[in-house]
């Protein structure tokens, strides 16, 4: 059964501030506890424990993620501490998680165990509508503190913990807004930039980390089981004693893929695809709104060079328009400095990259897409500064293309099929850490529009 308790806490000094707690509300399945600091909120925290206690169950015990680490006690147990208040918080929709010591000075509970796990707890404000995905969306990022609490990539967190969202209640799919966002900039990183420099680069207002729940999703589905697997996997793979920065992202990527930048390319031919009528079923709720951001849409003997340089991981997608099913080749020149990929998307499993032309048929209604990716430089770390670089693509005449009967596609090699598997998967229906911006929370989300 559930305990309801009133009382007030007080926090020792040396740990982060939290909110007034009037009464709590113990989960009688894990150690979970809610606390209010208004008589009318007590109903929301008997919710509360109840998306918690789900959330559990699914992130925790189906799919491995690290349980929360308990917290010696701060709060009046060792139960994981979620606070519904409005003083803190200041706005409905407003969420984050923060780790007992104060981001920035998290300390390594178990420096024996492999991981740079701590204990943290959550605030959300208790007018927001959607307690329920909030609450397992936060929930995830205390997993993420138990696993890794120096991870710096900000898509990270946010992909992984937007994408439990889902896995935890696979009623619920991504906002529509924050998905176009990741894909209305797709010229910067995939997973190394977030909203947070695009706010303060470009004074772009993105949900971009959000929206980057495309990436962690896709990469469930074709290395996982589609259900959350492979996140768990991922964050376990990023994780060091302590803490650090190595392995990064791209190092685990790269250990669970075996090579990161051939999975950067496959990922890159299927985010081209979402929102056109050749995107997989899994990804058709998106709409045409999902669509990826064209630089230009180019014509035979057209040679450009693109509107944004790409950063490392970033993205141009190029559509040519020709006669129906003609086939279509494109050329790439960049600078040595970089190394570069040419793309050329024809469907869902259909596709070919090299580093310098690639050819493909244009579809049905004479539309060919390629794109260009960034893919750094040799060596490259995940914590290198991240440099803008620029190219030239160059739209061959269709007169001067030989035929290839086998797979509608040539290059350095055709990824025929690779995607295949994603056409099958049916549709079922804050953590923030910014190395320019300390700050912001490490983890707020920001209020919805």
């Amino acid at each position: 059964m559930l305990l309801l308790a009133f009382a007030v806490w007080s926090v020792p000094a040396g740990y982060a501030a939290r909110p007034d707690s009037f009464g709590y509300v113990d989960s009688a399945q894990h150690p979970i506890r809610c606390h209010w600091s208004r008589l009318n909120d007590e109903q929301h925290c008997l919710d509360v424990i109840g998306y918690a206690d789900t959330a559990w169950d699914v992130q925790v015990d189906q799919l491995g993620f690290r349980a929360p680490v308990p917290d010696a006690g701060i709060g009046g147990s060792d139960a994981l501490d979620i606070y519904l208040t409005i003083a803190e918080t200041g706005a409905a929709g407003s969420a984050w998680v923060d780790c007992e010591a104060g981001d920035g000075n998290c300390q390594d509970s178990d420096p024996t165990d492999g991981f740079a796990g701590t204990p943290a707890f959550v605030l959300i404000d208790a007018r927001t509508a959607d307690l329920h995905h909030y609450t397992q969306h936060e929930f995830n990022h205390v997993l993420q503190y138990a696993t890794d609490f120096d991870e710096q990539s900000i898509s990270l967190w946010e992909s992984t913990a937007v994408s439990a969202e889902h896995w935890t209640d696979p009623t619920w799919t991504t906002s529509a807004s924050d998905l176009a966002d990741f894909q209305a900039t797709p010229w910067i990183s995939t997973v190394l930039q977030d909203g947070y420099f695009l706010d303060e680069q470009y004074g772009i207002w993105s949900y971009y980390e959000y929206g980057a729940t495309l990436w962690m999703r896709w990469l469930d589905i074709e290395h996982g089981d589609g259900s959350g697997s492979f996140a768990p996997q991922l964050w376990a793979a990023t994780a060091q004693e302590g803490p650090g920065r190595e392995p990064d992202v791209l190092d685990a990527w790269d250990e669970l893929t075996g090579d990161w930048q051939a999975d950067l390319v496959a990922f890159t031919a299927f985010r081209g695809l979402v929102g056109t009528p050749r995107a997989p079923a899994w990804i058709a709720w998106a709409g045409e709104g999902g669509r990826a951001w064209r630089e230009a849409e180019l014509e035979r003997g057209d040679s450009v060079a693109p509107v944004h340089p790409l950063y490392p991981l970033g993205v141009a997608y190029y559509d040519v328009s020709v006669e129906r099913k003609q086939r279509v080749t494109a050329s790439l020149v960049g600078s040595a400095a970089t190394e570069w990929r040419l793309i050329g998307i024809r469907g869902a499993g259909d596709y070919a990259d090299d580093a310098e032309t690639v050819t493909v048929n244009a579809d049905d209604d004479g539309l060919a897409t390629f794109a260009v990716v960034n893919l750094g430089w040799p060596g490259m770390d995940a914590d290198d500064p991240l440099t803008a670089d620029s190219f030239t693509i160059t739209i061959a005449s269709a007169e001067d293309v030989e035929p290839n009967a086998d797979c509608g596609c040539s290059g350095g090699g055709s990824r025929a099929g690779l995607l295949a598997g994603l056409a099958g998967v049916a549709a079922v229906g804050a953590r923030r850490r910014a190395a320019t911006a300390p700050s912001r929370s490490p983890t707020a989300r920001r209020p919805r529009r």
